[in-house]
């Protein structure tokens, strides 16, 4: 570890950007070696003053090109001492850091990954409920043998975590965590829009981008985040709307027709487009079946509004007015 490596990892720490297992460390060690009756005497400002002089000192020696060549005194070997054990630190947790990548490695071995068209539930191990949609893929841990549970998602999956205060559990989706003790929520992650949704049915979450916090959300809020401009807004919504795609049948309220084909072509990974305007914006009421057949809930919508439709060269559909085409 370089003189420059240890100059950036005490930055950090004064800054307050360390984690909670570097602070640790490194607090341990102070305690642990000939520092420890004064460290412990120490309030918080003698503390961070002392760690300032300390790296002061580190980088004062770093830009210094010229060799000592006289006796160090003992408050230097203290100093070069502690810069030693911040090394020793630095070599733990690259090997705590490599340990908890391998153990992640054996523990979110287990994937979830579903078909189009499809939706389907499970239930880890502390007894937390995945329902995962359409094109969702879940990595997750097989035991939950650490201090945090953590699953990784990319598409859409609702959750309803079991409450363990102990345990936090964390959700990775893309630059979003989202961090809860025992919930409910809906997560959204877009990549062709670039955005992830956050909608709360119960509790309380804390979302994060990085060691930036971006809010804590309770029952029918919502966050939505754009990952490409990093700018987020946070609304309240009816949040039974939001998951409606958990039903097992499809329940349109005084929507147009647009509006459902819009669930459509995200449910099945289909182009919708319409004849004309007439008939996009017809508004109705409904209910057609959440099956994996598209044909199936096509004759029922196109039923409920006069419509028929076809299949285009492409792959896309075409909605049209009945008695036209």
């Amino acid at each position: 570890m370089s003189r420059n490596d240890i100059a950036k990892l005490l930055a950090r720490y004064l800054e307050g950007q360390t984690t909670p297992t570097e602070n640790e460390l490194l607090e341990h060690w102070l305690e642990y070696n000939d520092l420890s009756n004064n460290w412990k005497r120490m309030d918080e400002a003698s503390r961070e003053e002392w760690l300032n002089s300390l790296f002061t000192d580190i980088e004062n020696r770093i830009s210094s090109t010229a060799k000592v060549t006289k006796q160090p005194e003992i408050g230097s070997l203290v100093k070069w001492a502690a810069m030693a054990a911040v090394a020793l630190i630095f070599l733990t947790l690259t090997s705590r850091t490599l340990l908890i990548k391998n153990e992640q490695v054996k523990q979110t071995s287990a994937q979830l990954k579903i078909p189009l068209k499809e939706n389907q539930n499970i239930v880890l191990n502390d007894g937390s409920k995945v329902w995962a949609n359409s094109g969702a893929t879940l990595r997750y841990q097989e035991n939950f043998n650490v201090k945090t549970r953590e699953v990784f998602l990319t598409g859409e999956a609702y959750f309803d975590v079991k409450h363990q205060p102990s345990k936090p559990f964390l959700v990775h989706t893309g630059k979003i965590d989202v961090t809860v003790l025992g919930t409910a929520f809906n997560i959204k992650s877009d990549g062709g829009s670039n955005k992830v949704i956050i909608t709360v049915t119960r509790g309380r979450v804390k979302v994060t981008e990085g060691n930036k916090l971006i809010g804590f959300l309770t029952p029918n809020q919502q966050v939505i985040y754009n990952t490409a401009s990093n700018q987020y807004s946070q609304t309240v919504i009816n949040a039974a709307e939001v998951i409606k795609w958990l039903e097992k049948d499809m329940n349109f309220n005084n929507v147009t027709f647009g509006q459902a084909a819009e669930e459509l072509q995200e449910r099945f990974k289909i182009t919708i487009r319409f004849q004309n305007d007439k008939v996009k914006g017809s508004i109705f009421s409904g209910t057609a079946p959440r099956g994996n057949d598209l044909e199936d809930i096509l004759n029922v919508l196109c039923a409920f509004n006069h419509a028929g439709y076809k299949k285009e060269a492409d792959g896309s559909i075409l909605i049209f007015e009945n008695n036209v085409r």
